[in-house]
Order: C-alpha cells, then structure tokens, then sequence
C-alpha cells in the first residue's frame, strides 16, 4: 500500500496527476464563509452561541473560509481529469452546495447531498442555527455503490442514509476535523482495496488513517505545514490515534 503525501498547494500537484489515474476522490475543501471577513463579535445578540470566536479575524476557520465557487469549479475540473471516472464526495456548507451541484449538471455528470446533522450550534437572530454541513456526491451514471452488490455479505444500511448523524468530535485536531465512522462508511460504500484515493484538502489526514487501515492507496495534499506534520504523525500512528478517537467518543456518549 503506498501513502503519497505532499506539503503543497493541491493545484500544483494535482497538475503532476496523470489522465485518468485515480479511482476516487474523497476530500474536505474549505468552506466559503459569506461575510466571514466583516462579522463583528457580539452583534448578533447575547448569548454564548452568537458571540462565538469561530469566524474572529485570524482565527483558523476565518483564514480557510475565502474559498469561492471559482475555486470549486477549478477543483472539479481538475478531479475530472485525473478520475478514471467521475467518483467523488466533497464537504462543504449550504454557500457553495450550488456550485458543486452546478458543476455536476453542466457536465451532465449525476449527483447527490448529503446532510450532516451537527449539535445545535452558533445561534443567531439573523439565520437558523449552523448545525448541519453537507457532503456532495458526484458520480457518473452506472457508478454504483458497493453496499448494492447482492452478492456480498457486508450490508451497511447506515450508511446509505442521506441524513447521517455528525457526533461531536472531542479533543479535535483541526478545526474542520471529520467523524472516523463517517469517513470510514463513504470509503466502504465507494472504493474496493488498492484503489487509489485523491484528497486534495488532507487537513490532520483523517481520511488517509482510514485509507491506510482499509489497505487503500492514498494521495494527500495539505498547504498547511503544521497540519501536514501532524497529518504523517497521525497516519504513521493509525491505529493508536483511531483507538484514542474510539475511546473519546465512548466517554462523551456516557456522559
């Protein structure tokens, strides 16, 4: 199994990708925030929620959130140069769900959206609360998914929810860090052992600890250099940090 890492802007390598060389791309991009650069602490009302520090200038979250549907669009187009066929999940929130699922229709490509249902969170007086994030699924039409081979034992009803529960993640390394299940589940239902997976956006290598324990060839890509070493720590380390990642959770659901 090879793990390929790179500490780079993902639009610089991905240029190194060969034509129709990856099975399936799996990746969490950053997420637009509309106004994010403008928004004032405190202004939205007086409880902890509204006063929030996830959107204060110079915070993590703030700096990745300029990530704009031009972006999008020039990630998909490079995703459907190197796919062997379009098979692809991507996070996102409800401001750049248009631009995937537009994408999707102009190259008469299939899709679907997912909604991760998150703990009711950052409670304004100007919108509902942002307690749901979204995972789009591009596909091209007769690309199935392997939960639906009859001939197969394995039968992850779970998974094939289009609503899917987002646990609160304790002790979080990244602030946009995904479930283990979750990720585990999308790589069960689309991706067979050897397949080779793109995730342009590694972030702390969530996805590649469970390409590596799922014996799946992995490509990361992660710009942010802290992330990035911590992502090689985490992924050498798999099966100590999915253990410490099972533990937490089992103590937050009893408490």
């Amino acid at each position: 199994m090879d793990m390929e890492l790179h500490n780079r802007d993902c639009f610089e390598i991905m240029k190194s990708i060969p034509d129709n060389s990856i099975d399936f791309v799996f990746t969490d991009p950053p997420y637009y925030f509309r106004g994010h650069q403008n928004r004032g602490i405190g202004t939205e009302g007086s409880s902890k929620y509204a006063n929030s520090e996830m959107f204060k200038e110079g915070n993590k979250l703030s700096q990745m959130g300029s990530f704009d549907g031009n972006d999008v669009y020039r990630l998909l187009d490079e995703c459907d140069r190197v796919l062997k066929n379009f098979r692809g999940y991507f996070f996102c929130n409800e401001y750049l769900v248009p631009y995937y699922t537009m994408w999707a229709l102009e190259h008469n490509y299939l899709f679907c959206i997912i909604t991760l249902e998150k703990p009711l969170s950052v409670i304004n007086r100007n919108r509902y609360s942002t307690n749901a994030e979204f995972m789009i699924r591009i596909y091209k039409s007769g690309e199935g998914i392997n939960v639906l081979d009859y001939d197969k034992k394995e039968n992850h009803i779970e998974w094939l929810s289009a609503i899917q529960p987002f646990d609160r993640i304790q002790d979080k390394v990244h602030p946009a860090e995904k479930p283990l299940d979750l990720l585990e589940g999308v790589l069960r239902l689309n991706t067979k052992e050897g397949d080779t997976i793109l995730d342009p956006f590694m972030g702390s290598g969530t996805i590649g600890m469970v390409c590596k324990k799922m014996n799946l060839q992995y490509i990361g890509i992660e710009i942010d250099s802290h992330y990035f070493d911590l992502a090689i720590m985490r992924i050498e380390n798999v099966g100590i940090e999915m253990e410490k990642a099972s533990k937490l959770s089992r103590l937050f659901k009893k408490s």
